[in-house]
């Protein structure tokens, strides 16, 4: 969603975040697994290989910590679940990136109503054949 907004740095450091989230739980979907194909294609930067701190530290703004807190969201509910071992890594990050509660919660309500939107727009999709 907003992964062309990040600076080179961030969308480099984004898959190790994306990958953290994405393993949390300890399982990979194929939903994650196309996800972080995807990701790679669309970030059009080499992903370095940072430790998760290093990742973390790459976003500097309020602005891009929003945005990566976002995709970080709803990479969580690729697999229509949000885990517990997901929240707390979610939590973490917040914690990290300074987000406020406020935020927070409207950042998970944003990207809740727009995984609704997305599953509804694929359902449209294999409708029409």
């Amino acid at each position: 969603m907003f992964l062309y907004d990040l600076t080179e740095e961030e969308r480099s450091a984004f898959p190790t975040l994306a990958r953290a989230v994405i393993h949390a739980d300890q399982r990979l979907c194929s939903h994650e697994h196309d996800y972080l194909e995807r990701l790679q294609r669309e970030l059009i930067v080499e992903a370095e290989q940072l430790s998760f701190d290093q990742a973390l530290a790459a976003f500097r703004t309020p602005a891009a910590r929003r945005a990566a807190y976002c995709e970080l969201l709803a990479i969580a509910w690729i697999d229509e679940g949000f885990a517990d071992e997901e929240a707390v890594l979610l939590e973490r990050i917040a914690g990290e990136w300074r987000l406020s509660p406020d935020d927070q919660v409207a950042i998970h309500q944003w990207v809740h109503e727009q995984t609704a939107h997305v599953a509804r727009a694929r359902q449209l999709f294999v409708a029409a054949g």
